[in-house]
């Protein structure tokens, strides 16, 4: 029989508080000032434009990779007169960031180092020595061989 598991989050999802309302308030204006840049921009632009942030008086606008942005720093000028066609009249800069849409990509497999011949041959020492505890013994043992096997 399958057990259920309970979901912790749904009443953290429920709970309605002000902090909560402020967040959804952030991401709605956030959501408006891309939709407005998007619509502001040719077609081909708008698959690239991952989030969009108000800043004090500076709107950043993160996009999927450093060729849309340095093609992006062109179109300053619609940019801007979008927003204050928009009713965002205290912008006075435009910053253009990279930001990916998969913010971790495979993860980089580090090569194992080489263990010397030197540690190989403490492992089989310790092995040896250890003769009041026959199960760490052999557990060395086993060790050694294995690595040995390994580096040849």
């Amino acid at each position: 029989m399958k057990r259920k598991r309970k979901n912790h989050f749904n009443s953290v999802l429920s709970y309605t508080s002000a902090v909560t309302l402020d967040f959804s308030e952030i991401i709605n204006q956030q959501r408006m000032l891309q939709e407005t840049i998007c619509r502001s921009l040719p077609d081909h632009f708008s698959a690239h434009i991952t989030n969009c942030i108000k800043k004090d008086k500076t709107i950043i606008i993160f996009t999927s990779s450093a060729t849309w942005a340095s093609q992006l720093r062109f179109l300053n000028q619609p940019i801007m007169a979008a927003l204050r066609a928009n009713g965002e009249n205290d912008i006075s800069e435009t910053k253009i960031r990279v930001l990916p849409k998969l913010l971790s990509p495979e993860p980089h497999k580090r090569p194992a180092k080489k263990l010397s011949a030197t540690s190989l041959n403490i492992i089989h020492s310790n092995a040896l020595a250890l003769t009041n505890n026959s199960e760490l013994a052999s557990a060395f043992l086993r060790l050694h061989n294995t690595l040995k096997n390994k580096m040849t």
